[in-house]
């Protein structure tokens, strides 16, 4: 292989792992801002904007839902790379 080809190769793999370092970080910034109590606040508010249901008495049953909902969308996100690429690595 060549010098060119094998710098070709390394900086691929540099800005790969890179590029998931910063997917990684924005993630879990996602993650976060999904754990806060405004986010929480702002799916009752639009639950009450759309049904006029009022669920400050369910918050620990909306806190499951999110989670559950969270936890779903990640399943997926790591099955669609695990089936696209072989490798589900973070």
């Amino acid at each position: 292989m060549s010098k060119q080809k094998t710098l070709i190769i390394m900086e691929k793999e540099v800005v790969k792992n890179i590029v998931r370092d910063e997917i990684t970080q924005k993630l879990t910034q996602l993650i976060n801002e999904l754990s806060t109590k405004e986010f929480v606040e702002s799916i009752l508010d639009r639950v009450y904007e759309t049904t006029g249901d009022d669920l400050e008495e369910e918050v620990e049953d909306v806190i499951e839902v999110i989670g559950d909902e969270l936890l779903n969308f990640m399943s997926k996100l790591i099955l669609n790379d695990l089936l696209t690429t072989g490798d589900c690595s973070l």
